[in-house]
């Protein structure tokens, strides 16, 4: 049984928080999201611990390697969970005996994904990221550990992170010098394959869950009371339009088919559709539309042959043929 590596892409973006409560003021900087990570890795934040969850798990990167074109940047992400299950490992020469892998009492599990981050000098405070998919190692637990960092490195080296005020000067004439708040946030960049399946048909099931009003129990002791109907949905017609070309345009039409069923139904609008479907592969996938933001949610997946792994090596090392692979991806 095949299991393949799978990557997933993302947008990074950094923020500029206002400082100041009466007066909120946005400093002015070109501090760009490769400036930062490279003070990361050059302040020694490589392999500084973030403990969380009153210390059960522990978060880190300890591999990020900064390339000399100064447009890519690769590393690993590192979850490792005090409290985790100890592994059993199986004699296949003598399948019937097994060995437990105990471990200390302060010892944590490890799991790590590579992720690669690719930049354009033409817009420095976005970029492009790829990350291995694992159960528990998301983009969010990379953006929150990477908030983390960034927080401290900026409270420990403040004369490296700062701006001017948009319009106050000095008596000199020079621009105020005002400290540097910063946060990355993330989105996810969206799949063409949920196009691909309205367009082609293979769209399977479209669902969502329907409020009961005044539900009465189903049982004479009174003890179980029906909360929501499922409403399962074909779709029929074309809602992608023969002119549209451009994704975007698809994904409009999309929305706006979307839109006109909620708009004879003003119960739906704050919904979250389930769109089950097949890829060009046969394989299942599942999206999401949430009606609230208008929004569809199906991150774009990228699919490695397994043979492109690497045994975990002590110390840890970048699988380079697999980031040199998600690198080509995103750039």
């Amino acid at each position: 049984m095949q299991r393949p590596v799978i990557v997933t892409h993302h947008e990074l973006t950094l923020k500029i928080d206002p400082i100041g409560r009466k007066n909120p003021t946005t400093p002015l900087t070109k501090m760009s999201i490769f400036d930062v990570l490279k003070k990361l890795k050059s302040k020694g934040y490589e392999g500084k611990d973030r403990k969380f969850e009153k210390s059960r798990f522990c978060g880190l990167f300890p591999i990020i390697e900064v390339s000399n074109s100064n447009d890519r940047i690769d590393l690993i992400l590192c979850l490792s969970d005090k409290d985790a299950d100890n592994q059993v490992v199986r004699d296949f020469n003598n399948i019937q005996v097994t060995r437990p892998l105990t471990r200390k009492k302060n010892e944590g599990v490890d799991s790590v994904v590579h992720i690669v981050i690719s930049f354009k000098k033409s817009n420095p405070s976005t970029a492009r990221f790829a990350i291995e998919r694992k159960s528990g190692l998301t983009p969010k637990l990379f953006v929150d550990t990477l908030n983390y960092f960034v927080r401290d490195l900026c409270k420990s080296y403040p004369n490296d992170f700062k701006g001017v005020h948009p319009t106050k000067r000095d008596e000199k004439g020079r621009p105020i010098e005002l400290p540097l708040k910063l946060r990355f946030v993330y989105e996810s960049v969206l799949s063409d394959e949920i196009i691909d399946a309205f367009e082609n048909g293979r769209v399977k099931d479209v669902l969502f869950h329907k409020q009961i009003p005044k539900s009465q129990s189903i049982d004479p002791a009174g003890n179980f009371v029906p909360k929501k109907n499922t409403v399962h949905l074909d779709v029929k017609g074309k809602l992608i339009r023969q002119k549209s070309e451009t994704p975007e345009d698809k994904m409009q039409d999309l929305k706006d088919g979307f839109n006109f069923m909620i708009s004879n139904d003003k119960s739906l609008k704050n919904t979250t559709f389930t769109i089950k479907f097949k890829n060009k592969d046969n394989q299942s996938q599942t999206a999401y539309y949430d009606a609230t933001f208008d929004e569809f949610s199906l991150a774009k997946k990228t699919y490695f042959p397994e043979s492109i792994k690497e045994p975990v090596s002590q110390p840890l090392k970048l699988n380079k043929r697999l980031c040199g692979k998600m690198y080509l991806q995103i750039q």
